[in-house]
């Protein structure tokens, strides 16, 4: 056998957590009350999507 050896060796590279796609269909106002869970908690926008994505969070009305 001649080849890559490390082909099928089950390597797979450290995540810190799994990636996690936030839509672009974002109506205008969840996102600001996304800025707003944001600014209370200290945290980006997209950390308040991820928080809603695992469940950390309650769902946005609208």
């Amino acid at each position: 056998m001649s080849g890559d050896t490390r082909k099928n060796s089950g390597f797979k590279p450290r995540t810190q957590e799994p990636h996690i796609v936030v839509s672009a269909a974002i109506k205008p106002e969840q996102a600001r009350r996304a800025d707003e869970i944001a600014a209370e908690r200290g945290v980006s926008r997209s950390e308040v999507f991820r928080m809603l994505m695992t469940g950390r969070i309650a769902p946005l009305p609208g």
